[in-house]
């Protein structure tokens, strides 16, 4: 018996271009036709559809660790790091045209120097990051609102001119921020804040948030949920979620809804 081997193409070769995608990258967003990526030395790269650099720009001192998008305004929103520790934990807002222009701007000049050296192309456009100020600046923490992790982050647009920031925070706290985006010298604050432990022996992990649209009553869940949904400060509807509880200022849209995913946290159920 005589054997004999056929070969089969399973497989065709196709070029795969070398993506811009950075490997230190700690957080992404995807607003307008760009993919906004942040990185652990606080800078954010900006990709194209095929994943491309576009250019990067210097966004903090140490880290960027969660962004938004304020599809309305077109506002890219973020939340990072100047220094280790969370006390240098700040939330900045940044208008999308200046960034792209600033960065691109940096690219072409990194490309032209790449030219003219023997360094490659895309090494050169990722050392050489644009600087550009935000639109608006805000600490997250101060006196009367205490440090923890950050860990989420939420925008919510309004029909004026005044955009709400939500951060989650590992203590089972979240901050509320707004302020009013027209112009470079208006200024953002604090708006309130809102408990969703149920209770307060618990660590009470916010993992992540969500705005949602609407006036419909909330929908509270039990103390042993690790969801719920609480409505924003000045809200049609009571905050609650997971017990919550919240104090404010000022009156952020009145038709938004915070949703809120939360959980006990690690050093909670090691102790359990």
């Amino acid at each position: 018996m005589s054997f004999a081997f056929k070969k089969f193409s399973f497989f065709q070769q196709h070029e795969v271009k070398l993506h811009g995608f950075p490997p230190n990258s700690t957080c992404h967003q995807l607003g307008g036709n760009l993919l906004y990526v942040g990185c652990d030395n606080g800078t954010v790269h900006l990709l194209n559809d095929t994943f491309q650099s576009q250019g990067s720009f210097n966004a903090y001192g140490y880290k960027v660790l969660y962004m938004a998008w304020s599809q309305a305004r077109q506002l890219l929103i973020t939340v990072g790091l100047e220094e280790p520790g969370i006390s240098t934990a700040t939330v900045k807002i940044w208008e999308s045209d200046k960034v792209i222009s600033a960065a691109a701007n940096a690219a072409a000049t990194s490309s032209a120097a790449a030219a003219m050296s023997a360094l490659p192309q895309t090494a050169a456009v990722s050392t050489t990051p644009a600087s550009i100020p935000p639109l608006r600046v805000q600490k997250v923490f101060s006196n009367k609102y205490p440090e923890s992790e950050v860990t989420a982050l939420a925008v919510a647009e309004s029909g004026g001119s005044s955009l709400l920031v939500a951060v989650g925070l590992a203590g089972g706290s979240v901050y509320l921020f707004s302020g009013d985006m027209n112009g470079p010298k208006g200024k953002m604050h604090h708006t309130g804040k809102l408990n969703v432990r149920p209770d307060t022996g618990d660590l009470w992990r916010v993992s992540a948030l969500a705005f949602k649209k609407g006036r419909s009553s909330t929908s509270g869940s039990r103390p042993d949920k690790p969801a719920g949904t609480a409505a924003a400060p000045g809200s049609a509807t009571p905050a609650a979620a997971a017990g919550a509880t919240s104090s404010s200022t000022a009156s952020p849209p009145p038709s938004s809804r915070l949703a809120v995913l939360s959980g006990r946290s690690a050093a909670a159920e090691a102790a359990a």
